[in-house]
């Protein structure tokens, strides 16, 4: 692999998680933020915010 197409990669790599983090931080920040929280099969919570982040950062 040449030196520009990893370069490449890893801007892409860094603009997919600045994207993704601004999308977890404007879900978390609405008023439907309590709604997206479930239990999982442990009885821990999770939150579901993170699937808007992941489809954000995936279409860059």
């Amino acid at each position: 692999m040449t030196a520009r197409r990893t370069g490449a990669r890893r801007r892409a790599l860094g603009i997919g998680a600045v994207l993704a983090g601004a999308a977890l931080r404007g879900v978390l920040a609405g008023p439907w933020t309590t709604q997206l929280q479930r239990t999982n099969f442990r009885g821990r919570t999770v939150t579901l915010a993170a699937g808007p982040a992941l489809a954000a950062a995936a279409a860059r």
